[in-house]
């Protein structure tokens, strides 16, 4: 795949916090992610790189501001 650094392929599930004192249970809740890149690349990403909100939070699919986190469309004419 051509730039597979910039195409996600799985991404661990961000856990959802009620209140601080959730973050003893998840320390990482809401700071970012862990992907698999397509190039076999496994890498952490911060919520800020998101910049969706204060306090940022992750979006992933067609709503993320980052493009290597939208869904892979297949193309069918190739």
């Amino acid at each position: 795949m051509r730039n597979g650094h910039e195409r996600v392929i799985v991404c661990n599930r961000v856990p959802i916090f009620q209140d601080e004192s959730d973050l003893d249970l998840f320390p990482h809740a809401a700071k970012g992610i862990v992907y698999l890149t397509a190039a076999g690349s496994v890498d952490w990403i911060d919520a800020e790189k998101f910049g969706m909100d204060d306090p940022p939070h992750v979006v992933l699919g067609p709503e993320s501001n980052l493009e290597m986190f939208h869904p892979i469309k297949p193309d069918y004419d190739q």
